[in-house]
């Protein structure tokens, strides 16, 4: 674990970390980070959007926001990690695949803060409610709390796994039982 000081707004700065080995991270901006979460109208892009084509042709004058999304992924317990994701510098190479919603709120903070800005897309469209409320949230809510209670706690990644490997297995034994007969 690394705790650093407080660092003033802006940047960009180089930050390097040394240990057994030496980090390098360079370009980073330090300012506001927003988490914009949500179904369809928040996975809804820049390029899906009306002004496309003039955010696109704009795009530079914001290269102070930054854009991850992060990958998605079923579990049914929190996530510590993720696939490997970027941060990614707005230009009108990156832009369209912002999160629209997320983009246009983020402009207008960079001009009226000043300061950079990072989004954090976790939006996932076409999914239901209830896949975005954690099993504490169920657990408390005297609807769902009997409900939840009868629900392993499980990982869903390793079931598909598990899955895979069965099916594996499976046509291993059924091409062996066709090639020995």
């Amino acid at each position: 674990m690394l705790h650093l000081d407080n660092e003033k707004e802006g940047g960009p700065y180089i930050l390097k970390v040394k240990g057994r080995n030496k980090i390098v991270l360079k370009n980073i901006l330090v300012g506001e980070v927003w988490l914009c979460s949500g179904q369809s109208n928040m996975e809804w892009t820049v390029g899906q959007s009306e002004k496309a084509t003039i955010e696109i042709a704009n795009a530079s004058l914001y290269s102070n926001i930054r854009h991850i999304k992060i990958p998605k992924t079923i579990n049914s317990t929190p996530n510590s990690n993720f696939k490997k994701t970027n941060w990614e510098i707005c230009s009108s190479k990156t832009v369209s695949s912002f999160t629209g919603i997320g983009y246009f709120y983020a402009t207008e903070l960079s001009q009226e803060l000043s300061v950079p800005i990072g989004l954090i897309n976790a939006s996932w469209g076409g999914t239901n409610i209830e896949t975005w409320i954690s099993r504490e949230g169920f657990e408390n809510s005297e609807a769902f709390k009997e409900l939840i209670a009868e629900m392993p706690k499980i990982n869903l990644d390793s079931l598909l796994s598990l899955k895979m490997k069965t099916a594996e297995s499976r046509i291993e034994e059924l091409q062996k039982s066709k090639f020995t007969t």
